[in-house]
């Protein structure tokens, strides 16, 4: 009876502070940050580790913005993971489309962190999901007041007096799938450039390469975990336009291993390769981690 007593005390604490907070307390977890806050002018970009989920989190000076959460059970290491980097509140939470390995971790983001605001994609009601998570998300917004904008094409977020994020999808062409109407989003900080995709398919990449939209990108995040179900080849070659070879080109795949899935797929890790992008990995690298300055795009840390 005592040891069912002393369980369920530690699941109400865990429930109610969060883990991360109880190993903090207990000196158990890692309370070094990955890399150092960006300098005056930086802008930095983080793609965690959490397993076959995506969650990216954008630092600069004044503001900081987080694409994704992950699924749910990665929750505890994306909380402390922003705990370690010094943020206390997010300024906007993007979730780019709501299937449960990207809003996963959004209720506990928002309960144990909070934001300012939420950006979601605009779905008609047939397509959206009845989920447990999708409910979730909702009480979560709902409970602790969360003003929720919709994604709209050409709005733009300022991250600080030299970068900004613009909204570049989804557009109406993008069909009933749910993944292609995932948000995509671009930062760009000066002459550097990084591309946020969600999910998206070739439908919806072939609606943006239709409508020129401007995919340029230093580095992208890789659509739909490496499925062969996205960056073809014409996408590909939109995100290379006007970035000069003596600049990087990277491919950051958020993706767990193993996964029942096979993701990345060997043809478009192939693509990817005969392009020129140096392709990272999250079930490889661990996190990674980029920063913008008026040099360029370095990558600064990850876990290989």
């Amino acid at each position: 009876m005592l040891l069912l007593i002393i369980i369920i005390g530690i699941a109400v604490l865990i429930n109610h502070y969060g883990w991360e907070r109880i190993t903090d307390f207990l000196g158990l977890s890692e309370n070094t940050p990955p890399a150092p806050p960006p300098a005056e002018g930086a802008v930095q970009v983080h793609f965690i580790d959490v397993g076959q989920g995506s969650a990216t989190l954008i630092i600069s000076e004044e503001r900081s913005v987080l694409i994704d959460t992950g699924d749910r059970r990665y929750y505890s290491r994306l909380i402390g993971y922003i705990r370690r980097m010094g943020i206390e509140r997010l300024c906007l939470i993007i979730t780019t489309h709501p299937h449960a390995d990207h809003i996963g971790g959004v209720d506990r983001v928002i309960s144990r962190i909070g934001t300012d605001r939420l950006m979601k994609p605009q779905i008609a009601e047939q397509f959206r999901p009845t989920t447990a998570t999708y409910g979730r998300k909702l009480d979560a917004v709902e409970r602790y007041g969360v003003p929720v904008v919709y994604s709209t094409v050409g709005y733009v977020f300022w991250l600080s007096d030299s970068a900004f994020i613009e909204i570049l999808a989804p557009y109406d062409c993008f069909g009933n799938n749910v993944n292609n109407h995932s948000i995509i989003a671009r930062l760009v900080h000066g002459d550097n450039s990084f591309l946020f995709t969600g999910d998206v398919e070739r439908d919806g990449e072939d609606c943006l390469i239709y409508r020129r939209v401007n995919l340029s990108a230093n580095v992208l995040k890789v659509s739909h975990h490496g499925s062969r179900t996205s960056s073809q080849r014409a996408f590909l070659e939109a995100v290379t336009q006007n970035i000069f070879p003596y600049n990087d080109l990277y491919a950051v795949i958020s993706v767990g291993s193993p996964n029942r899935y096979n993701h990345p797929t060997d043809e478009v890790l192939n693509r990817l390769d005969v392009m020129g992008f140096d392709i990272l990995r999250t079930d490889t690298h661990g996190h990674i981690v980029f920063t913008s300055t008026v040099d360029g795009v370095e990558l600064v840390y990850s876990d290989e």
